[in-house]
């Protein structure tokens, strides 16, 4: 193996990528299932807008996965598996732009390294997989625009590019908010990030960041409809379990 350097540690990484992909169909096919897998399971042959306590990507995903390859454990657990190839990759991306490309393979390979991400997340049926890989791409484009949106600054806000990359950014959390409600952290961050530095905040007068917050809500109009229609029992007991000191009594 050659000395990892700027210019192999992007094929490294992809190395290291379909290596894992390979060895996490293995695991995805000949393990059984978890205690939350199995509790999950139903809502793959029962789609519906959305569930009780969890917003409906993975079960989407891997209902159409079942279909696909059949009702196995590969089968539910594949969209897992593939999206977190590509959430590697996102990762070794965005730590390539912020530091150079030898650190992204690292993250990469730490991220693999780690069991809660590479079993848990990466081969179990559970909404962490859509909602990393969503999460890791709307990051990916709000680097982008914060940070590598270069010229003058009434050019940049005024491009087609900062309008597309407003658009993906909306796109991407409106996916991930699809995957799990973890993804209102990201908003609360990123907003506190802009209006706390000075060289940023012109981005609150920018109707960019709002455009892809109503393109978020969008995306979420599933999840809003259900919980519409059945007492918003969803928030009320995911909002119970973060302490709200509320609890969902099923009326």
């Amino acid at each position: 193996m050659k000395k990892l350097t700027e210019g192999n540690a992007a094929s490294y990484t992809l190395i290291l990528i379909l290596v894992t992909f390979f060895l996490r169909l293995f695991i995805a096919a000949y393990t059984g299932l978890g205690i939350g897998e199995a509790y999950y399971f139903r809502g793959t042959t029962h789609l519906e807008w959305s569930y009780f306590d969890q917003p409906p990507l993975f079960f989407w995903l891997s209902g159409i996965s079942i279909k696909i390859f059949g009702l196995t454990n590969l089968g539910l657990r594949f969209p897992a598996v593939l999206l977190f190839t590509g959430t590697s990759w996102l990762m070794f991306l965005i730590t390539r732009k912020l530091y150079n490309s030898r650190a992204g393979f690292w993250a990469v390979l730490i991220m693999n390294l780690s069991a809660l991400f590479t079993i848990s997340v990466a081969c179990w049926f559970q909404p962490d997989a859509p909602l990393m890989f969503f999460w890791l791409a709307s990051v990916y484009f709000i680097i982008e625009l914060l940070f590598h949106s270069k010229g003058d600054q009434k050019t940049v806000r005024s491009s087609g590019r900062t309008w597309f990359l407003w658009i993906m950014t909306g796109v991407c959390l409106g996916l991930a908010t699809l995957s799990k409600y973890h993804v209102l952290f990201i908003f609360a961050g990123v907003f506190m990030f802009i209006g706390t530095n000075k060289e940023l905040r012109h981005w609150l007068w920018h109707p960019g960041p709002y455009l892809a917050v109503l393109i978020t809500i969008i995306f979420a109009f599933p999840v809003l409809w259900w919980n519409y229609n059945n007492n918003w029992a969803s928030f009320v007991f995911q909002g119970s379990r973060a302490g709200t000191g509320s609890k969902y009594n099923g009326n």
